[in-house]
């Protein structure tokens, strides 16, 4: 069986103990836990790309920046010897976000186009593909992945705000607004849309409903905790 994250750093995976737990501990913040859980594997015997750039991510988050770098490193030379016995996109994916995140924005872009060439629908590459473009000024090219993505899943709410980001940064803010109304109405689980839809507020001086968005976000974070502890 698959499970299926889509954010900026968990993929699928074939769900094992391990990879479920360090997951778990990353999703909940608990990065000092998932890194111990890591650190207790035998790597050398059997490294895994994705538990590596976890490991990273952890680090990143713990503010260890160099010792992130390092292991984001680290991972992007698996994947390069993984990759020469497969071009395995999913193993593509991972090394194109790792050169994302030490902003080697061409090196990332090349991996994401390898992965496109094998499967044209990769949702993910196009995701981050257009993550990469953004940082490097490639407004139209970074659209033309969005409405690619729009066109493989045109109900998906996180490639939506994933469009929506873009259009604030080049502040299109009337389109935005109106991509953020048709995702709070089909679903109230995603409360960074409601800070995305108040900074867009906040740019066309809509203040007081802006604030009003920024409350609900809040109403939001804290139902979120509420029902995780009961």
């Amino acid at each position: 069986m698959l499970v299926k994250k889509m954010n900026f750093y968990e993929y699928d995976y074939d769900k094992s103990d391990v990879l479920d737990k360090v997951m778990s501990f990353i999703s909940t913040r608990q990065y000092g836990n998932a890194l111990e859980c890591i650190n207790n594997l035998d790597l050398s015997q059997n490294a895994d790309p994705l538990i590596l750039m976890s490991k990273a991510q952890c680090f990143l988050r713990l503010g260890k920046k160099k010792e992130a770098f390092d292991v984001y490193k680290q991972t992007i030379n698996l994947c390069d010897e993984q990759l020469m016995q497969n071009k395995d996109p999913f193993i593509l994916n991972i090394k194109g976000n790792c050169n994302l995140i030490l902003k080697n924005y061409i090196e990332a872009i090349e991996c994401y186009d390898d992965v496109l060439k094998i499967d044209d629908k990769n949702t993910l590459a196009l995701s981050f593909k257009s993550v990469a473009l953004i940082r490097l000024d490639e407004q139209d090219a970074a659209f033309d992945c969005f409405e690619r993505l729009l066109e493989i899943d045109s109900s998906n709410n996180d490639i939506k705000l994933f469009k929506v980001q873009y259009l604030n940064t080049i502040e299109k803010y009337d389109e935005s607004l109106k991509i953020l109304d048709e995702v709070l109405n089909d679903s109230y689980e995603y409360p960074q849309a409601y800070m995305l839809k108040a900074d867009a507020l906040l740019e066309t001086r809509h203040v007081d409903e802006a604030w009003v968005n920024v409350n609900n976000r809040r109403s939001e974070e804290r139902f979120s905790r509420n029902a995780e502890t009961d």
